[in-house]
């Protein structure tokens, strides 16, 4: 059996975006354009698997995986 668990300390992801670009009409039929970005990632969300554990009667045992939800990545992306 495989369990999903909550956080109380699970908090909503934050982003910081910046962009910056160009855009120009070189003909009535060619248009140009140059972008850049840059994105920051914090408190990404994160799914671990915790410590197994055995829960049931004798009879029939489960196998009880854990995965909890857990803000513990950060990162970012640029590019052009």
């Amino acid at each position: 059996m495989v369990a999903v668990f909550g956080s109380h300390q699970f908090k909503s992801e934050d982003l910081l975006a910046y962009e910056l670009g160009y855009r120009m009409q070189a003909t009535s039929n060619l248009s140009l354009d140059i972008a850049t970005f840059y994105n920051k990632l914090l408190k990404s969300s994160h799914c671990g698997a915790g410590t197994p554990r055995v829960e049931g009667s004798s009879r029939s045992d489960d196998i009880v995986i854990p995965f909890v939800a857990a803000n513990k990545m950060s990162g970012g992306t640029y590019g052009v």
